[in-house]
């Protein structure tokens, strides 16, 4: 009985032993890879270390009834294409073809350089040619893609094959109740997307100047920061002054990218500068358009018939989001305290009321924006439009319910827009909540690395990019009113993370939020077309000093703008 017990400890001894060796040559094999740039393999192997496992969502339907229900979400993705415009494009395209102008050309140099930009683990389109191919043997293939190319650009034609969208249906959600629980995301041919990208390159320089400044996707200098920011300083700056009060209108679309109607588009891509034939181009591209879905059940594969639609852009299409931003670039506002603040399909219509006036302007700009979306033929999904009112008046503070196609729009207390939690008394509690959520759930992973005794590097950029990242997502914009309790909690994290990586001094979320304002203000500065540039003002008589605003309230002394002026 001795003699086991012994053993067994000498056996669980060497176990253990081995373990810490096998432990160590993994966290070398993974520091060796991060030491020979090999970044997916360094992440691949970070996983393996912390347990990470992608979440993936079966789909599952009745058994012998999967290729009917492939049939039947192909004719769901092109229920849109109910409306037969085929003599107004005819007209379009004979009225292109009079006037029609030489089309730009592709050189060598450029398909190449798009050919070795390919990522080779890109999913390959109905013709299965994996971009692999194309990368690998760039310098081979560019010169007959470049006259291919050029030749598509002048006869103003794209193969079939080119055209054709492989729809695979990605869940939503992790329920699946209905057809529209299923993103249609199109697969198209790795070689039309190539030429897309150069296609964009002529078109994005011409149409850029004239795209509505409160559009903040798919442009240069512009992201959702720049959206939320914009949004979260009107509402302060309106409220700083007593007797005013905010509503805000959120927009759902339902599949915005494929409703567009070409013979709509192509006159306002005219209007924005885009020549004779690019226009005769991306109008063969939009129509003519053969889809199928590719059904993945259980291991099974199921391709529905082929049907050909005009209508809509795909989603996954290179052209698709800027050709849906130049579609809406003429919904504006008509006044200038009733913003129309987009970023792609998410818009929102802030009302900043200060009179009775103002309310009736408000119930007009909607109107106006209903009947604009029905003259274009984008539809809205009124149930999940919803309207958030920033009030903190105390008399007079009940408001009218909104109606659009005779639906109520449901008032709410807190939205999630662009990806941030607003709630109505902008206390940014959920918001604060919900990353320091997300702190702690990464920080688990950062000790498994640590507990290897992972090199401190990788560590630090593990803390940067799956930790910090998290924190930075448009703290500009809440980081500067959050409540105390709230900013200790993330500390806390933050203090926990530091230690693990080594840090002697903690980053906190106060300095952190100063570090981002004051790095946003410069651009705001030196961006001129910036829709808070205009608000910012210097000093005269020290030029180069900024001038601090004038405040009333907490809220607004504390949000992006005075916050950083202050701290410049």
């Amino acid at each position: 009985m001795v003699k086991n017990k012994f053993k067994c400890k000498l056996i669980q001894k060497e176990i253990k032993k081995k373990m810490k060796e096998c432990k160590k040559d993994y966290k070398e094999g993974i520091e060796a890879k991060f030491q020979s740039n090999d970044s997916k393999g360094m992440w691949e192997g970070v996983k393996k270390v912390v347990g990470y496992k992608d979440k993936q969502i079966k789909l599952s339907v009745d058994k012998d009834k999967e290729q009917t229900y492939a049939d039947e979400l192909n004719s769901f993705y092109s229920r849109f294409d109910n409306h037969d415009f085929s003599d107004q494009i005819k007209n379009i395209k004979s009225e292109l073809n009079t006037n029609i102008d030489s089309p730009p050309i592709i050189q060598t140099h450029q398909v190449n350089k798009v050919f070795k930009s390919l990522k080779v683990n890109k999913a390959c389109g109905p013709d299965n040619l994996k971009p692999r191919i194309l990368k690998c043997f760039a310098k081979e293939l560019c010169f007959i893609f470049t006259y291919i190319f050029n030749q598509s650009l002048e006869l103003n034609i794209i193969p079939e094959a080119w055209k054709t969208s492989k729809i695979v249906p990605v869940p939503k959600s992790k329920s699946v109740k209905e057809m529209n629980d299923l993103r249609p995301i199109a697969l198209t041919s790795i070689l039309v997307k190539c030429l897309e990208r150069l296609v964009l390159s002529f078109v994005k320089p011409v149409c850029q100047p004239c795209l509505d400044p409160l559009q903040f996707a798919y442009r240069a200098n512009r992201s959702v920061e720049d959206a939320i920011l914009l949004f979260t300083d009107n509402v302060y700056r309106h409220i700083d002054k007593p007797k005013r009060y905010v509503r805000s209108l959120f927009i759902d679309f339902s599949s915005a990218f494929n409703t567009i109607q070409p013979h709509i588009l192509i006159p306002k891509l005219q209007s924005v500068g885009v020549s004779n034939s690019l226009c005769l181009w991306i109008l063969d591209f939009l129509t003519g358009r053969p889809q199928f879905v590719f059904l993945s059940v259980n291991d099974n594969v199921f391709e529905s018939t082929i049907t050909v639609t005009n209508t809509g852009a795909p989603q996954g299409t290179v052209l698709a989001p800027v050709l849906f931003t130049i579609y809406t670039n003429d919904c504006r506002g008509n006044f200038p305290n009733i913003p129309i603040i987009k970023y792609a399909d998410d818009t929102s219509i802030q009302a900043l009321i200060k009179s009775d006036i103002d309310l009736l302007n408000y119930y007009d700009e909607i109107a106006r924006f209903v009947t604009w979306c029905n003259d274009n033929f984008l539809l809205l999904n009124v149930k999940k439009t919803k309207e958030l009112i920033f009030d903190f008046r105390t008399k007079d503070n009940s408001h009218s319910d909104i109606e659009i196609a005779g639906q109520k729009v449901e008032k709410v207390t807190e939205y999630k827009y662009l990806g941030i939690i607003f709630d109505e008394k902008l206390s940014w509690h959920n918001q604060a909540n919900k990353v320091q959520k997300k702190i702690n759930q990464r920080l688990y992973f950062l000790r498994k690395l640590h507990s290897f005794q992972v090199h401190p590097t990788i560590l630090s950029l593990f803390y940067q990019s799956c930790i910090l990242s998290l924190l930075n997502f448009c703290l500009p914009a809440w980081g500067g009113n959050v409540k105390d309790i709230d900013s200790r909690k993330i500390d806390r994290c933050l203090k926990s993370a530091g230690k693990l990586i080594g840090h002697n001094v903690y980053d906190t979320l106060e300095t952190i939020f100063l570090q981002l304002c004051s790095s946003k203000l410069r651009k705001i500065i030196l961006d001129t077309t910036h829709p808070l540039n205009s608000q910012i003002r210097t000093s005269v008589i020290e030029p180069g000093r900024l001038i601090h605003f004038t405040t009333s309230r907490a809220r607004y002394f504390n949000s992006f703008l005075p916050s950083s002026v202050r701290n410049s």
